[in-house]
């Protein structure tokens, strides 16, 4: 196997920090006098789905479908062998089709990152502490050809680009931990929900998910997820959303909610796969379906259905509001933008700081610093446990007081 020759450190020096110097005097390396580690900004669109939302269990085919991107596209970019699967191939198995590299250079889960998103063109950025993110040469000549690159993002390429002729694939293997092992870290601090172990956990379904996928990633039929949370008959159930759940439910009782806890917690209990409850989410509802269904047809402890038993909802029907952020035609949402300063499902911070909303109160509000303009204020609540119905209405209360 042959690797390319190292450049000249002298050399190296001049590319990187020559390009950092031209970066910064554009705007896109700097670094903030709050300590905040500078970036390399790429793209300037903004979606549902972004390219740091990737992590190493997820699939090849779930990026391709994510980001629209041919899954042979990806494939061809890391050099997939032959006889390896890109629809199931994760990121974080990348170790088992690469040899190990000289010095620093590494291909792992910020290499698909970064490969995504100079692919697509949305926003993504380089912390000072992984600014050294090499992609394969495959990948480098696709972007060249199908991207719209800035010289300093070419130079970096560039600079960072692994010459690689063949790759061999050596399947990951498996390292449960023992029993005790899993019983001592589970004792007083979590229930433990089935003793299986899967390419997919219920531990990654966010509220960004679709019913759709998760029946598709879990092997559930669609309709029985459709009956477990009592979804109206005009909801299509494919595309419905767990961050959606307060749309069709009435306000409930107490600390009663439904929420994208409940949906991890009774795919955990319906396949038989591991999902801890910490403390701080002990009290986990699901509707009375849910439980009928689980009583049913899973394997379930006494503990389980003690626990089901205690925080069961008990619910005789629901009404469907679609989500503000669902209007009839393209044509109504673009005059009630223009018109209305409305927080909704795809407002980000960029709208409610144009809208004069101070940077002060939006953080107030969400309880932390605003990580990027471009992010979507709902997407930001799924992220770190928040209401988003309560958020939107303390953001909208502000909004209201500008007009």
């Amino acid at each position: 196997m042959k690797m390319r020759s190292r450049t000249l450190g002298v050399v190296i020096a001049i590319v990187i920090f020559g390009g950092i110097m031209g970066a910064s005097a554009l705007g896109l390396w700097g670094t903030k006098s709050s300590g905040t580690p500078a970036r390399i900004l790429a793209g300037q669109g903004a979606g549902t789905s972004t390219p740091a939302d990737i992590r190493g269990n997820y699939r090849f085919g779930e990026i391709s479908t994510l980001f629209d991107i041919p899954l042979e596209t990806l494939s061809r970019a890391f050099a997939l062998p032959a006889e390896v699967d890109p629809a199931t191939f994760q990121n974080q198995d990348f170790e088992t089709i690469y040899p190990e590299f000289e010095g620093e250079e590494e291909i792992g889960n910020g290499s698909m990152k970064w490969f995504v998103a100079l692919y697509t063109g949305l926003p993504y950025e380089l912390e000072h502490d992984e600014e050294d993110t090499y992609l394969l040469r495959p990948a480098v000549d696709i972007l060249k050809s199908h991207a719209d690159l800035t010289a300093e993002q070419i130079a970096y390429l560039d600079a960072y680009t692994i010459e690689l002729e063949s790759v061999e694939y050596s399947p990951p293997e498996d390292e449960p931990q023992s029993g005790e092992e899993a019983e001592g870290e589970a004792e007083d601090e979590m229930i433990v929900a089935g003793q299986g172990a899967g390419t997919s956990t219920p531990a990654d379904i966010r509220g960004n998910h679709r019913f759709g996928e998760i029946s598709e990633l879990f092997d559930i039929p669609l309709e029985t997820l459709s009956r477990a949370f009592a979804l109206p008959a005009e909801v299509d159930p494919a595309t419905f959303q767990n961050q959606d759940f307060e749309t069709i439910y009435p306000e409930f009782e107490g600390e009663e909610e439904i929420g994208n806890g409940s949906m991890k917690w009774f795919v955990a209990l319906y396949t038989g796969l591991p999902y801890e409850l910490e403390h701080d989410e002990e009290d986990t509802y699901l509707l009375r379906p849910a439980v009928d269904i689980l009583k049913s047809h899973a394997d379930l402890t006494a503990e389980q259905i003690a626990y089901l038993d205690a925080y069961t909802i008990e619910l005789e029907s629901v009404e469907y509001s679609p989500p503000e952020d669902e209007p009839q035609s393209g044509e109504e949402a673009e005059g009630e933008a223009e018109d209305e300063m409305i927080v909704a499902g795809q407002t980000n911070f960029a709208d409610l700081l144009d809208w004069g909303v101070p940077v002060e109160q939006i953080e107030a509000i969400i309880g932390g610093e605003i990580p990027n303009r471009l992010m979507l204020v709902r997407d930001y609540c799924t992220e770190n446990g928040l209401s988003f119905g309560g958020i939107k209405t303390d953001l909208q209360a502000e909004v209201d007081k500008l007009e």
